[in-house]
């Protein structure tokens, strides 16, 4: 290939700095290109490094990565704000699911929404093939914030419709000024023909091109001008300025109690987008992943007097996730999925060990992760386990449903496993020797002291009855663990 040059104007980066893929140390990894780390060791991390070198992204490295002697990437991030384009990144979250379908077809209709606005959208796949790449390119840099506008105008398209496989865009603004941004590997890396890191050609029932340079001569870009038409015409706007100046000067009155007030009976108009931001930030913190407070929200929706636009609720919600997924809860609880699965597949994995070493082994980690997660109490002589994510309190017998519950959703174990009594056999010794001693309230318990009762309805929910009415509580509210 002699047209490196055109390659680069179309995957434009950072032209002072390229990253390469390194393979030593634990994994496989990006990072900066620096010369020193090919001379000596380094001790500090390539954005504190004051006599950092890089490589910059020119034909010498496409020509090393074309032929398969070195990968790279590039950061999409040129001078910290502006961007030549955008890329979709979608890729297999689920090992359940069926080979890369999934992340195909979001990528497929990413794309078709990106061409129904005007704009020329090119799929490439990663090199895993189980992942996909949307490219949009533009023929001049544009901001950063005009890149993250215009992917937030196609994801509001898809209106009810969720992706996901999707999982972030580049480029994103560094949280810190001294890093590059995210960086995405470059395609057409070594042997492309294997089908792998290649643009799909959507004419030709989405086959690779024949080449890069054939892609390179089919290739279109996108003008600001179109950019900012496209942004004009389809970006959900929010609600008017009044409704939202309404909603904000109201946010000093509502209180934790309002909140279930407005899961009951809904909101007028001039308070839903600020109270739809409140009920689903409550959901999330609860622990329920993307999909299921998108249908307790679009059910709280319809109380709602008129109900908030699906498109604008979608907004609402994917802002709320991604807020929840850099700022605690949600990564807590992506990362307790994650450990349940690499549990499962450890006692399915099929090696040189026997039965019994498996099962020992799983339940070593298992019950590592119960305490991490949660509390061994015990009462009277009776185990419990109070399970933190879910605010779940469960007692420890071999017929207790809250536990098969648990342990199915999690791990997929059911009563028949033979996992299963050497589990509840050691939790269970374990809470009733070093468990927390408490006291544990039924589904009713009456407050004599201060005359109100309380009534567990076994959902998390808590009604306190007394002379000034009925309030709905959560479980734990005021010291009182049901």
């Amino acid at each position: 290939m002699k047209n490196y040059s055109s390659f680069r104007e179309i995957f434009a980066g950072n032209p002072d700095v390229v990253a390469i893929d390194r393979d030593y140390g634990p994994k496989k990894h990006f990072e900066p290109y620096c010369t020193y780390r090919d001379t000596r060791k380094c001790h500090d991390k390539c954005g504190k490094c004051k006599d950092n070198s890089y490589h910059t992204y020119d034909n010498k490295i496409l020509k090393r990565h074309m032929k398969g002697e070195d990968r790279f990437g590039i950061y999409p991030l040129i001078s910290g704000k502006i961007a030549k384009l955008l890329v979709a990144d979608f890729d297999k979250k689920n090992k359940k699911q069926d080979k890369c379908k999934k992340p195909f077809k979001d990528a497929k209709l990413y794309a078709k929404i990106a061409a129904k606005l005007g704009l020329s959208a090119y799929i490439e796949r990663s090199k895993s093939g189980n992942g996909y790449h949307v490219w949009i390119f533009f023929s001049k840099e544009v901001s950063v914030d005009l890149v993250d506008k215009l992917h937030e105008t196609i994801m509001g398209k898809l209106g009810a419709k969720s992706l996901a496989s999707f999982d972030k865009i580049f480029p994103q603004k560094p949280k810190n000024p001294v890093k590059f941004g995210l960086l995405i590997a470059l395609p057409y890396w070594g042997d492309a023909q294997k089908g792998c890191t290649v643009m799909l050609n959507e004419k030709d029932g989405y086959k690779p091109y024949k080449d890069v340079s054939h892609f390179l001569k089919e290739v279109k870009t996108n003008t600001p001008k179109t950019i900012k038409n496209i942004i004009k015409n389809h970006f959900i706007q929010r609600e008017p300025k009044k409704e939202r100046t309404s909603a904000r000067t109201s946010r000093v009155k509502f209180s934790k109690a309002s909140l279930e007030n407005i899961l009951i009976s809904g909101v007028q108009e001039g308070e839903r987008n600020y109270s739809a931001t409140r009920v689903a930030g409550h959901f999330f913190s609860l622990g329920l992943n993307s999909s299921k407070v998108k249908k307790k929200i679009f059910a709280w929706n319809k109380k709602n007097n008129p109900p908030l636009d699906e498109s604008e609720l979608m907004a609402v919600i994917r802002s709320v996730s991604r807020y929840h997924a850099t700022n605690g809860n949600n990564k807590a609880i992506g990362s307790i999925e994650s450990t349940a699965r690499q549990i499962r597949y450890k006692l399915d994995q099929k090696d040189s060990r026997s039965e019994g070493q498996r099962i020992q082994q799983t339940l070593k980690m298992i019950f590592g992760y119960f305490k991490d997660n949660g509390e061994l109490l015990k009462e009277n002589g009776k185990p419990f386990y109070f399970y933190r994510p879910e605010r779940l309190l469960i007692e420890i017998d071999k017929e207790g449903e809250a536990l098969t519950e648990l342990l199915y959703r999690l791990f997929h174990f059911i009563v028949t496993d033979k996992i299963y009594p050497h589990l509840v056999a050691k939790i269970s010794a374990e809470a009733l020797a070093y468990g927390k001693e408490i006291t544990v309230k039924r589904h009713c318990y009456l407050d004599k002291h201060h005359y109100i009762l309380y009534l567990f309805n076994n959902k998390e929910i808590v009604y306190e009855i007394s002379s000034k009415g009925i309030i709905r509580r959560r479980n734990g509210y005021n010291g009182y663990l049901f």
